[in-house]
């Protein structure tokens, strides 16, 4: 299997790393050293890359039974599916009222095929926002739920990009009891059922 292969790379490409060390001045040792460093990133994303696209191979599989026999097997492969949902670095807290309390946690979202690029998504959304004040138990701020039709609504292309925007309303208390807030998302997919899901702190700028 491919990643094996990758595995094995890994690997092979650090026992020839050190043997070279040991007939090598610094110099060339270091240099030596960022060419190996430069591959293993190149190998993790292509693993990744294979990750994905296996998930998306097996979520066309389990799905032959519900299409249309009459589509190729080559067209039954080619469809895209979601196989992850990214959090944009750009969400952030928003306060609208200008009271020094943020309201609302604006989020940046992408949903992903098995090659890593966009694919607009089906499905529910869940969007829970949870606060860890120091010495105490995890605070719910925000919970939202966005059925198919709604988060099909959330969908946004500009120059920044293709993504979803999402908005949740919080509710905090002040003065504030924590830094940040971590918010998570969970996405069901409505054709094949499965849960994709991701995490992201926000900080809360003053």
């Amino acid at each position: 299997m491919r990643m094996d292969t990758l595995r094995i790379g890994l690997i092979t490409i650090s026992f020839m790393t050190l043997a070279s060390m040991i007939g090598c001045n610094s110099g060339k040792v270091s240099l030596a050293n960022d060419a190996l460093r430069l591959r293993v990133i190149e190998l993790e994303r292509e693993n990744e890359q294979l990750h994905s696209r296996e998930v998306e191979l097996k979520t066309e599989l389990a799905m032959d039974s519900l299409r249309d026999e009459s589509l190729s097997s080559e067209i039954r492969q080619s469809i895209p599916h979601v196989t992850d949902i990214h959090i944009g670095r750009l969400s952030h807290a928003r306060d609208l009222d200008d009271d020094g309390i943020p309201d609302v946690v604006v989020l940046y979202l992408t949903t992903t095929d098995g090659f890593g690029r966009f694919v607009q998504a089906v499905g529910q959304l869940s969007v829970h926002a949870v606060m860890f004040p120091p010495g105490e138990n995890a605070l719910t701020v925000g919970i939202l739920v966005l059925e198919p039709t709604q988060f099909r609504m959330a969908y946004r292309a500009s120059l920044t990009g293709t993504h979803y925007t999402i908005e949740l309303p919080i509710e905090l208390e002040s003065p504030l009891l924590a830094p940040s807030l971590v918010v998570n998302v969970q996405y069901l997919d409505g054709q094949t059922g499965k849960i994709r899901s991701a995490e992201k702190e926000i900080p809360f700028h003053r």
